[in-house]
């Protein structure tokens, strides 16, 4: 699947991703892995809204994560485990770097004008 420069609709997105992280991955016999993601993907939604409005992430590493996973899945349905599990390999590696850059953007933004139902805590 290949994305077009139009906006990827959240609703979508969401749906892929629950799709990938949740439905997909709830035949996992590896109960280790199920909760390493599912710690990340419970920081995985509120910083997406955050950071695509906020923070500045670029969509395109969005994109990327999403092509990554349907190679993953793509040669696991060719039969390619081999290749799978190498390019999940590769996945990860970049997944932690995509972390990194939020956190990266997240510590070098300047004051967010907080709404008036927020209160900064010093």
């Amino acid at each position: 699947m290949a994305f077009d420069s139009s906006p990827l609709d959240s609703d979508l997105f969401d749906q892929i991703e629950n799709d990938l992280h949740i439905h997909a991955l709830g035949f996992c016999p590896n109960k280790e892995i199920l909760t390493a993601l599912g710690r990340t993907h419970f920081l995985f939604g509120p910083t997406r809204y955050l950071s695509n409005q906020l923070l500045g992430i670029p969509l395109g590493l969005i994109r990327e994560a999403i092509e990554e996973h349907l190679t993953i899945i793509n040669l696991l349905l060719a039969g390619k485990p081999e290749q799978a599990a190498e390019a999940l390999h590769q996945h990860l590696s970049v997944a932690v770097d995509r972390w990194l850059l939020r956190f990266e953007v997240t510590a070098k933004l300047a004051q967010i004008k907080l709404p008036p139902y927020l209160t900064k805590v010093e």
